[in-house]
């Protein structure tokens, strides 16, 4: 049973492409998957669900799902692009160097009052979005 309800949640992330155009499922199409083999591991009574609780750390699914959200916003909104146009002004004029210290030194800031996938989060786009108006 439990290889069964594994081998559907893959076929089902892997065939998510093919999948979005004809039924018209988002990108949390994945997310509803894995959630849906979970709980059909436990109905199943494939696994107790205090056995399953037992070894999920919730505090890196929280924090990457939180990371992941505030990436999400930033490039949804527009903001990434906003702050990366500002930016962009002041690296035209100094050494890409100096540049990418600044850049270096305002994450390591920021991984001291947020989570390291919160800062990777909230940087990545914006310095991606930096990088390609610099060519």
């Amino acid at each position: 049973m439990l290889i069964s309800i594994f081998i559907i949640t893959i076929i089902l992330w892997l065939m998510e492409g093919l999948l979005a155009p004809l039924l018209g499922i988002t990108d949390s199409f994945s997310s509803l998957v894995a959630v849906v083999a979970i709980f059909l591991i436990v109905l199943c009574k494939v696994l107790k669900w205090e056995e399953a609780v037992k070894y999920i750390q919730w505090d890196v699914l929280l924090l990457f799902g939180g990371g992941l959200t505030l990436a999400m916003l930033l490039e949804k909104s527009g903001l990434g692009t906003l702050l990366a146009g500002q930016i962009t002004g002041f690296a035209a004029v100094m050494p890409l160097i100096t540049f990418i210290w600044v850049i270096v030194i305002t994450s390591i800031v920021f991984t001291e009052f947020m989570s390291n996938t919160a800062s990777a989060a909230l940087f990545l786009p914006i310095v991606y979005t930096i990088a390609v108006k610099l060519n």
